[in-house]
């Protein structure tokens, strides 16, 4: 192609030579020339380097804003939650970490293996895919990833494929796939259950400003759980985000609370700078019930 562009271009310009030749005519050689050229000497942009991959918390609950800032267990938190003078943020801590605590117990081995690909390089495979292989390192040396991009248009296709080698085996399976805007604005992952079980469990879609996630929204889609039962928390949902206006971290949460048998309602704000912060909950009375910067409860200004 380039070599036929080059041989136009010197036509073209031999013909400018021509003192016959119209101007209109001048002009349509060097456009298909020029075209040409571009066309030959610039190759499609996904194929020149691999896709960034979409943040790590695109993936993972973001639940900096209560660990950074009061470290303790979660059964110190239940303590707390009992106590009048902490139970507006030990409430608010509680409720977020049923959401982290089910992502981390039951995709620990993909968040980790999706983690692990940052520090890998990535080969090409054909003219628009690129693939991270690798084994995993500490205690998951019996797990290898084959995560996959394929580069379209305007998005990039993820697939990642995870194989057990060590105790409790498994061949090669897809744990969890998704999609992302190239300029890496939005997306969102489907993250299946496990091997056993190759079912979606929860669906996320991410927006990020930046390099930064800004809104991640998780929702729970799994109908059965592993006895073939109706699953409670079928259709809980949890959006998580920063109001850089407002300058606060907020959770909105709707979901299965096994304590009071129904779906439950719950909004969560926190201070960016301070970690002061409310929550609401049709749980409660639906008002708001608010903590300082040393999270004992106080009385709310509005």
């Amino acid at each position: 192609m380039l070599k036929i562009a080059k041989k136009l271009t010197i036509n073209t310009i031999n013909k400018l030579k021509q003192p016959n030749m119209k101007t209109n005519q001048f002009i349509a050689y060097l456009t298909v020339a020029a075209m040409l050229l571009t066309t030959a000497c610039s190759d499609d942009p996904s194929s020149d380097s691999a896709p960034d991959l979409p943040p790590i918390e695109s993936l993972a609950i973001n639940f900096s804003a209560f660990t950074d800032n009061y470290s303790t267990s979660p059964e110190q938190i239940e303590g707390l939650s009992a106590s009048e003078s902490y139970g507006s943020f030990a409430t608010a801590y509680l409720t977020v970490a049923i959401w982290n605590t089910l992502l981390y117990q039951t995709l620990i081995v993909p968040v980790i293996a999706y983690e692990y690909a940052f520090t890998q390089t990535p080969v090409k495979i054909d003219d628009n895919t690129w693939q991270w292989s690798y084994t995993l390192g500490g205690n998951y040396t019996d797990y290898s990833a084959i995560l996959t991009a394929e580069v379209l248009d305007s998005s990039v296709e993820w697939e990642m494929k995870i194989t057990c080698n060590g105790t409790n085996a498994y061949a090669e399976f897809l744990w969890f796939e998704g999609s992302s805007q190239t300029d890496g604005s939005a997306g969102s992952w489907t993250l299946n259950h496990s091997y056993e079980f190759q079912e979606p469990v929860i669906t996320l879609d991410w927006e990020a400003s930046g390099g930064e996630i800004n809104n991640t929204v998780y929702q729970f889609v799994r109908e059965l759980d592993d006895n073939r039962d109706t699953n409670p928390f079928y259709g809980s949902t949890l959006e998580y985000g920063i109001n850089e206006e407002s300058n606060i971290y907020y959770y909105y949460i709707y979901y299965y609370n096994e304590y009071v048998e129904d779906f439950v309602d719950v909004d969560i704000e926190m201070d960016m700078d301070d970690s002061s912060g409310r929550i609401k909950s049709t749980n409660w009375d639906s008002e708001w019930h608010c903590w300082d910067n040393t999270f004992q409860d106080i009385d709310c200004d509005e």
